[in-house]
């Protein structure tokens, strides 16, 4: 814990914007990590299989449902770990009058937003890159 406030220090940041970065960091490491081993490790083969399409009706399909499954839980996984370790490492000291579920479920709105506006992109992108 000293090391990181010395650090934060000589590079003239504060404390909590080094922990949100540190907590951030995490958080997509566990996100990879769960999306890992839903979708490319044989932990959960027996769910469904790679590639196997999905179609919602109205038109609206996916071609791969465990891919969509694995990316949902995987970036839940990191909210709720995100969440949690905002509410006890990074803001511990921050007085708060809202009730702990509800700042849970506006954290959670917020950063599922990011996720959905942030998708797209990348897939257009890889479109345009082909």
């Amino acid at each position: 814990m000293d090391a990181m406030r010395d650090v934060a220090h000589r590079l003239h940041l504060p404390t909590t914007f080094v922990k949100f970065l540190i907590v951030g960091g995490w958080g997509f490491m566990i996100s990879q990590f769960v999306l890992f081993l839903i979708y490319d490790a044989d932990v959960f083969r027996f769910l469904l299989s790679k590639h196997t399409e999905v179609d919602f009706g109205l038109g609206i399909k996916h071609p791969d449902i465990l891919l969509l499954i694995g990316s949902i839980i995987s970036v839940e996984a990191a909210i709720v770990f995100q969440f949690n370790a905002h509410e006890r490492w990074t803001f511990w000291d921050r007085r708060r009058s809202d009730w702990a579920p509800l700042r849970f479920f506006k954290f959670n709105i917020s950063s599922t937003w990011n996720s959905m506006v942030i998708w797209p992109q990348h897939k257009q992108d890889a479109a345009l890159a082909e």
